[in-house]
């Protein structure tokens, strides 16, 4: 069976129970921008794992994530939606009136004491410092936008409760033009505020809040009043996947794997950039079975995955990806002690880990110093 190649950069060791055993994280590759970089299963032992589709949302697990393209779907959205009208057709939007110059517009205390006094919806917690930035999120995972009728989360909230990939959400005032630009003889018409909602397969992070706006002729389209929110635990839009027992939630730790008889149950880590969805896990642990099944050691024993783990790591709260640990052998809570590590000046942590067993007798890969095993959850 070949081996996956990692940097050797250990996140911690059990104290008790079995030998320890080091899963390893290639930290200079989640360092890098992640626009490009480990956005796909190894293609030299797994091969291709099928687009996961929700709803009308598609997650591509296997291509890499295209910056330039997530960031001006996340910028346009809100531009999207207002566009969509007659020509010279003017609108209002649904948030206060604000006739001030842009400068003056993103300090208006009509727009920003909305923000500043917003409650937290259940089930949500505030991303950390995101309250109140004169920017919307542009980051990886981005899934839809909504417009509002008033600033109001809790309405954005219920609409992120209904698509199970979504985790995060930003809520914020955009100054939009009132009609074509074209249709105004300066090409800077009169300006309405729109209130926008845009949902996320990640969680959002107040760096990423860096859509500041942009010129559209004269107009200046800016953002106020921006608060981020983030759901606790995403468990409940997961409870099963076919093929796999329901999941044990680790929240904010991975799995750090012992030996059992000297046999090391962690096979490898796969990284993508889509959404944060544990079905693709799902995929490659079944694609890393069937690999090895059909390419045995010279014994006839093969590393089959019977375990998973799904999770979130983060570098200083901006969301790197689904990150999918595949084990031979499940582990229970006791070994969910990798709770993130300081590289540098940077901080990784983790979150939304969910682990699965499969629901069929464990493959032990005609390995019999294993086939004794007994897991106990």
């Amino acid at each position: 069976m070949r081996a996956a190649a990692l940097i050797p950069l250990a996140i911690g060791l059990v104290a008790a129970g079995p030998v320890a055993k080091r899963q390893d994280f290639n930290f200079a590759a989640i360092a890098a921008d992640r626009a490009d970089e480990i956005a796909a299963i190894s293609a030299d032992n797994l091969g291709p794992v099928d687009p996961v589709v929700q709803a009308t949302t598609v997650v591509d697990a296997t291509s890499a994530y295209d910056a330039t393209s997530a960031i001006a779907a996340a910028t346009s959205a809100v531009t999207a939606v207002v566009e969509k009208r007659e020509a010279c057709q003017t609108y209002s939007g649904a948030g206060p009136v604000v006739t001030s110059a842009p400068s003056d517009w993103v300090n208006a205390a009509t727009l920003t004491s909305q923000a500043l006094a917003a409650a937290v919806p259940t089930g949500y917690a505030a991303a950390p410092s995101f309250t109140n930035l004169a920017g919307a999120v542009q980051q990886m995972g981005y899934l839809t936008v909504k417009t509002l009728d008033s600033y109001d989360p809790a309405q954005c909230a219920s609409y992120c409760n209904n698509e199970p990939l979504c985790m995060g959400f930003n809520v914020y005032f955009e100054r939009d033009p009132s009609e074509d630009t074209s249709c105004d003889a300066e090409g800077n018409p009169d300006s309405i505020t729109t209130i926008a909602c845009t949902l996320y397969a990640y969680h959002v992070a107040a760096s990423k809040a860096t859509n500041t706006g942009q010129y559209r002729d004269n107009f200046q389209v800016v953002i106020t009043g921006s608060n981020g929110y983030n759901k606790a635990s995403s468990k409940e839009s997961f409870p099963s996947i076919e093929g796999y027992q329901a999941p044990q939630n680790f929240e904010n730790a991975c799995v750090n794997a012992p030996t059992y008889h000297n046999f090391d149950s962690y096979i490898t880590y796969t990284t993508y950039t889509g959404a944060y969805d544990p079905r693709v896990c799902a995929k490659a642990c079944d694609a890393q079975t069937k690999y090895d099944k059909e390419h045995p050691n010279s014994d006839g024993e093969y590393k089959a995955c019977n375990y998973f783990v799904s999770y979130v790591m983060a570098k200083n709260e901006e969301p790197q990806g689904l990150f999918c640990a595949l084990y031979s052998l499940p582990w229970n809570a006791t070994y969910a002690v990798n709770d993130g590590y300081s590289w540098g000046s940077d901080k990784y942590t983790i979150y939304n880990s969910l682990a699965y067993t499969v629901s069929t007798n464990l493959d032990f890969g005609n390995n019999a110093d294993i086939d004794d095993f007994v897991y106990t959850n």
